[in-house]
């Protein structure tokens, strides 16, 4: 009985092999096969602490026994566009919770994301899905006014990139 250690993806062929001083026997040929480990398996989740100008993505990810390299597409359509840093996840056969933040977004804007990974036999993309910034609101202290009167005041930014006083 022998123990192999570290094979990595094939498929391997073995035979006995039993010699002594008069001659050298060979068993049959045998075989077996170490299948590539899946790719990581990877849900893309809503998007969480969206403002104005920022969003966390997140999304969960199982390496499924091999290293794996996640990393987010984003953009303001499902083209995309736009790639987060890669982050690295050691080989393990749990998922695992992975969150991105996004800054310098536009006001009123809606974006579209996904979560990819390579790892073992290849790449797994996540389902697309979009979030809507909220409009720039701020409210400006009141003019003009008056003993029955007042101006009041503020500016917003709409999703049609208005920017003017209410």
């Amino acid at each position: 009985q022998q123990s192999l250690s570290n094979l990595a993806a094939s498929t391997y062929h073995f035979r006995l092999v039993a010699s002594n001083s008069i001659q050298t026997s060979y068993g049959n040929d045998g075989s077996f096969t170490i299948d590539p480990p899946p790719p990581p398996t990877v849900v893309t989740l809503p998007a969480s602490n969206v403002t104005n100008t920022s969003a966390i993505l997140i999304a969960s990810v199982n390496p499924n026994g091999s290293p794996a390299a996640v990393y987010f597409e984003w953009g303001t359509t499902a083209g995309y566009g736009n790639i987060t840093a890669t982050q690295f996840l050691s080989a393990g056969g749990s998922a695992v919770i992975l969150q991105q933040a996004l800054a310098g977004l536009s006001p009123a804007t809606a974006y579209h994301y996904r979560v990819r990974a390579s790892g073992g036999s290849g790449t797994s993309a996540g389902s697309d899905m979009s979030f809507m910034t909220p409009a720039s609101v701020v409210t400006l202290p009141p003019s003009n006014i008056t003993t029955n009167s007042a101006t009041l005041n503020g500016t917003a930014n709409s999703r049609f990139g208005d920017n003017g006083l209410l």
